[in-house]
């Protein structure tokens, strides 16, 4: 049975606002490029399972600045590759240079409060597993969400991020439940998703925006099929 659902934080629970896909247009207008903002979006898987495959080798936000600069470089010019314009890694340095510096701030996704909502109806712990490297608890605040959430766990704390298994098993600790007794939900697929398999707990891939390539059962397209996917596979006591 599933006791808690762990949730990723950004691209799960919350947006950037304006949104990045209109970010990333507008910086690309500036440089004399024209995409069209749902290309971008359908691009952001590709550019972000590499993020997930680098923060796998060694958390991104912990390097260098150098070697930050370096990756989201490489980042950006993946991530407009996949949207049909190809860059110099210097453009595409300095059209991330821009988005970076556009300012922006995080909004809940529309299905975030109605499924922590539900999670909670359920008698179920819920929680926030998160790559962010700051304490996340004073965002949780100003999204009126910090008293829905009974824990939250981030790459800081523990000084290693998903997919490696400490950061998961940290959120377990704060649970007090056994791997098998957890979910985690996420958006990228290989750190959310077989991160969280790699260290024993059930996992359910977001995938919001793009058509699903992982062939994986167990993926959904908005948090508000969690609870239906829990129940309709027993995982719920009642069910």
């Amino acid at each position: 049975m599933v006791k808690a659902v762990f949730l990723d934080f950004y691209g799960t629970l919350v947006r950037f606002d304006p949104p990045a896909e209109g970010i990333q247009a507008n910086a690309c207008a500036n440089h004399g490029l024209q995409l069209d903002a749902q290309a971008i979006l359908r691009a952001y898987p590709v550019a972000d399972e590499y993020l997930a495959q680098e923060n796998a080798r060694s958390l991104v936000w912990r390097r260098p600045e150098a070697d930050r600069d370096t990756f989201f470089a490489e980042y950006e010019r993946r991530l407009l590759a996949a949207a049909g314009h190809e860059v110099s890694l210097a453009t595409a340095a300095s059209i991330w240079k821009q988005v970076n510096e556009t300012p922006k701030g995080l909004w809940l996704y529309e299905d975030a409060l109605p499924a922590i909502h539900a999670l909670r109806d359920a008698g179920l712990t819920t929680g926030i597993i998160t790559n962010m490297d700051t304490d996340i608890g004073d965002t949780l605040y100003s999204l009126g969400i910090r008293e829905l959430i009974d824990l939250w766990v981030t790459s800081g704390d523990v000084g290693s991020g998903k997919p490696h298994r400490p950061i998961f098993d940290a959120a377990l600790a704060k649970a007090e439940v056994s791997a098998t007794e957890a979910m985690h939900v996420g958006d990228h697929y290989e750190g959310d998703v077989l991160g969280a398999r790699g260290a024993g707990l059930r996992a359910l891939f977001l995938s919001r925006n793009a058509v699903d390539t992982t062939n994986d059962n167990a993926t959904i397209s908005t948090l508000l099929e969690i609870i239906p996917y829990i129940q309709r596979n027993g995982l719920l006591p009642g069910y």
